[in-house]
């Protein structure tokens, strides 16, 4: 049973001396579910798309995974955003709580 834990600095170090590319959407041995990169462009830039946004996008049946294909065919979710991501993942300020479930980033609060 994993619980829900606060992702601390170097929490995303992998425990095993492994290169392995995990994906695009990865930190180290955190992998970033749409929930926290949603999260994550709700929290730190209010961007919220809406779900009526999305519908014309067919390619893919979860709503969540249309809300990060449409961030991406509108040049809200570049590269730069990705790694300024993986930078706070890697040490999360201090008015900023970050939350995951094992290796599965879900979500991002900024605290005040």
């Amino acid at each position: 049973m994993c619980v829900l834990e606060k992702v601390y600095k170097d929490d995303w170090v992998p425990h095993m001396n492994k290169n392995i590319y995990r994906g695009a959407y990865s930190v180290g041995r955190f992998e970033m579910s749409n929930e926290f990169i949603l999260s994550y462009m709700s929290a730190i830039y209010d961007i919220d798309i809406k779900d009526e946004d999305v519908q014309f996008i067919s390619e893919v049946s979860e709503l969540n995974d249309k809300k990060i294909l449409y961030m991406q065919m509108s040049d809200i979710l570049t590269n730069h955003i990705i790694n300024e991501i993986r930078t706070t993942v890697k040490n999360p300020p201090e008015n900023h709580l970050i939350i995951r479930k094992g290796c599965k980033l879900l979500s991002i609060e900024c605290l005040k």
